[in-house]
């Protein structure tokens, strides 16, 4: 009560108080605007909980401003868009150059943050996009490595506390709860919960339990607390070629090797930590094709979080052996960024250092030369600038008969895969299966241009067909046209549900629509049987007629549109239907 009686004092007689004016050539992302000191007070605790950098200023007329900060300009800009995008602060949120800024409420210690600008803290729950390094990265409190025990009274260790800044405050509440006793706000504000914590901490080291640290305790705990940097051998490193500078792990990477987009620092003597630089020259699209094809790399695992703006990309990882995190930003004309893998299971550890390096990474003019993958356009096959690509399984060709997202494909060997996905990682979900077809729904809007039709009539055997696959698995980017004839409206076993066909079909044209010549479904094309003893001709396949599938179709409340009429098209306008309502289906373990 005495504090608030205190602060709202500050507020009311601001003419006569020692309060401070925003320092100049800083920016805030101001997020409220409020008419009276003790809503303005209410607001900021509220905000407190949340973010770890509020401020609070008076602005005239009454009115109190609520912002986050302080940062660098283009900082700024990035932490407003992005605490936008996540809905964390009002759509009104604005930049401000702190011009209007008076005097300052809130902390209510009435003492400026110590700008941050090579750091921007994490909002609660929402990942922070890494922002570019200032000339000078702030201070942190200086470590003594002393016992802790120490000659200093109570009232000596409240004097050399008083003397720490709310940054120091806050680095030793993050040291508490690294240590396990502290599980509160980390706002540099000395309440029940840090008292206690200090308390058990002290009790834990066999210390007197007074709730407050001397100068040789704080300087101990810390000491604790850096150690998960020792013996990596952080050292900051400039790449005037790429434009970036970093801290990298010396003692746990190898010399760096480079092959544009890329400088890798790979694993020395099987630590598992690797560090990645990423440099181009490049635009939005460029930025974004990267973001595609990184995704496809081995040691960015699939299960993770992805996000992607115009401004720049964030990849996470996590598989049984690593935890991979990569972020991207779009600078001007230039694509920078860094990757960093590490162990699976040393997630603390991995934060702090990630947090650190992260922290440390600046850009100056400069990038590598042209990937070719990015000046072509070509997905590579195998390997992306040295690094493995994950592969598929396999791949095959569906069908995509509706709006609501629902893909029909072979089912052969799908029940083993991990996950199914189409070519744009839409993911794939089984929702039934009848005779050797299955019918997948997307997770996310997947409708065909133009929908399929169906032919009712039966063949006319022999007759002539058009099987429109994914042949290649996707790379030629549309379906290729193979043509056929149906020789037989039942299979070598007299399965009269499954046609036999003569076609020079490929494995990724499993599951694909076989068509008359005018473009009408007739059957799916299913894969040659397997455990016979004996190898068929190569031109040989099977397909599921159109009479099996229907049933399937109908109990899901997919009505195709139906024909019973043959008619003929060119091969070039056959392409170009059949790319309509194809996809490439993907199997992962």
């Amino acid at each position: 009560m005495f504090r608030m009686i205190c602060v709202l004092l500050t507020l009311t007689f601001a003419s006569t108080a020692t309060a401070q004016r925003a320092p100049q050539g800083l920016f805030w992302v101001q997020v409220r605007a409020v008419p009276t000191a003790t809503q303005a007070l209410d607001v900021a605790r509220q905000l407190d909980n949340q973010f770890e950098n509020v401020v609070g200023f008076e602005i005239g007329g009454g009115w109190h401003a609520l912002a986050l900060g302080p940062y660098d300009r283009p900082t700024a800009d990035r932490e407003r868009l992005r605490l936008l995008n996540s809905q964390l602060v009002p759509s009104d949120s604005f930049v401000a150059n702190g011009t209007s800024y008076r005097n300052q409420y809130w902390p209510p210690d009435l003492t400026l943050p110590i700008p941050n600008i090579a750091y921007v803290p994490p909002a609660s729950r929402i990942p922070a996009t890494p922002a570019r390094a200032a000339t000078q990265a702030p201070q942190a409190l200086e470590v003594v490595p002393v016992s802790p025990a120490s000659d200093e009274t109570l009232a000596q260790a409240r004097a050399s506390e008083a003397l720490l800044s709310r940054d120091d405050k806050k680095l030793l509440q993050q040291a508490l709860t690294w240590a396990g006793v502290y599980g509160s706000a980390i706002d540099g504000l000395y309440g029940r919960g840090t008292r206690s914590a200090m308390r058990l901490w002290q009790d834990q080291q066999g210390l007197e339990p007074t709730g407050v640290l001397t100068t040789a305790q704080r300087a101990a705990l810390l000491a604790a607390y850096n150690s998960v940097f020792d013996g990596l051998g952080l050292e900051q490193t400039a790449h005037a070629d790429a434009g970036i500078s970093i801290e990298v792990p010396m003692n746990m990477v190898n010399a760096p090797t480079i092959d544009a987009p890329f400088i890798q620092y790979t694993a020395k003597d099987g630590s598992g930590i690797s560090l990645i630089l990423i440099s181009q020259e490049g635009d939005r699209n460029r930025m974004r094709a990267l973001y595609e094809v990184m995704q496809t790399l081995k040691i960015l695992p699939e299960d993770g979080d992805r996000s992607v703006n115009n401004r720049g990309f964030q990849i996470t990882g996590i598989d049984a052996t690593r935890h991979s995190e990569a972020f991207v930003q779009l600078q001007g004309t230039m694509i920078k960024g860094a990757m960093l893998v590490w162990p699976a299971g040393d997630d603390d550890r991995r934060r702090r250092v990630r947090d650190r390096i992260f922290a440390s990474f600046a850009t100056t003019a400069g990038a590598l030369p042209d990937a070719y993958f990015l000046e072509t356009g070509e997905t590579p096959p195998d390997a992306l600038a040295g690094l493995d690509i994950r592969k598929p399984i396999f791949t095959r060709t569906g069908t995509m008969l509706d709006n609501r997202g629902h893909i029909l494909t072979a089912a052969a060997g799908l029940g083993e895969c991990g996950r199914v996905d189409l070519l744009d990682g839409t993911t794939l979900t089984p929702i039934d299966a009848i005779g050797s077809v299955a019918l997948y729904r997307s997770r996310t809007a997947v409708a065909p241009v133009t929908a399929p039709v169906f032919q009712t009539a039966p063949p006319r055997l022999p007759q002539n067909i058009v099987v429109g696959g994914f042949s290649y698995g996707g790379l030629l980017g549309s379906p290729t046209i193979t043509t056929g004839r149906i020789e037989d409206s039942k299979d070598l076993d007299g399965n009269t549900t499954i046609s036999r066909l003569n076609v020079a079909s490929l494995d990724g044209d499993i599951g694909a629509p076989v068509m008359d010549r005018g473009g009408a479904i007739m059957a799916i094309l299913l894969p040659q049987p397997e455990g016979r003893g004996r190898t068929l001709p190569p031109d040989t396949q099977f397909a599921q007629q159109w009479q099996t599938i229907a049933p399937l179709l109908d109990r899901h409340g997919i009505r195709p549109q139906t024909t019973d009429v043959s008619a003929d098209m060119h091969p070039e306008d056959l392409t170009a239907v059949v790319e309509d309502f194809t996809v490439t289906v993907r199997c992962w373990d």
